[in-house]
């Protein structure tokens, strides 16, 4: 960390400091310090006493460090993601990275968060969530046949997993499967918009 930012910091108090205070806590010299302080006084970041031997932070600065150090601090929590069941006719699909939109007739969407850790639940019972799905239609995108050992290799899913997402994918007619050499694709009816 830079001297400048660490006279900063314990000057954020707002309170006045000595130089020989400041050049105490943060070690180091006298002409260093003098540098800093003339450096900061000299841009409005602190404000030197009249009697030029201590120092405090500028009010306008403090105010801004403050809203800025409160902004930081409000940590969004990101929304677990989502199990789901599609079932219907479907027409399109379109995918974004928050969001998945699907049109059809007569369509049944089941949808619950999963409220523990993502791989906890994937390495005790493999479970597909909507970001295997999307991932999985993403790659079939282009309508050609493609080897399930392909598919487990490029989306790195195990190939317990991607039996299981076989079998949701077939159950919502999004995919024609191949069984005897082991290939799928996606269906010619379903289109993807990305």
């Amino acid at each position: 960390m830079s001297s400048i930012n660490e006279v900063l910091q314990l000057l954020v108090d707002g309170e006045w400091h000595t130089l020989t205070e400041v050049s105490k806590a943060l070690k180091i010299s006298f002409e260093e310090l003098d540098s800093i302080i003339h450096f900061l006084s000299k841009y409005g970041f602190i404000e030197v006493g009249d009697d030029l031997i201590k120092v405090k932070i500028d009010k306008g600065f403090e105010e801004l460090i403050t809203e800025e150090f409160t902004q930081e601090t409000e940590v969004k929590k990101p929304k677990p993601p989502m199990l789901m069941t599609i079932k219907g006719e479907f027409q399109t699909i379109e995918c974004t990275e928050t969001e998945m939109v699907v049109t059809g007739a007569n369509l049944e969407i089941d949808s619950m968060r999963k409220e523990k850790e993502v791989k906890e639940a994937e390495t005790k019972t493999d479970v597909i969530n909507v970001n295997d799905v999307l991932n999985t239609l993403r790659f079939l995108v282009d309508n050609e046949w493609h080897r399930y050992d392909e598919i487990t290799s490029k989306l790195q899913f195990t190939t317990e997993k991607l039996l299981k997402l076989i079998q949701v994918l077939r159950e919502n007619d999004l995919v024609v499967v191949h069984d005897k050499f082991g290939m799928l694709r996606l269906r010619q009816e379903v289109k993807i918009k990305q």
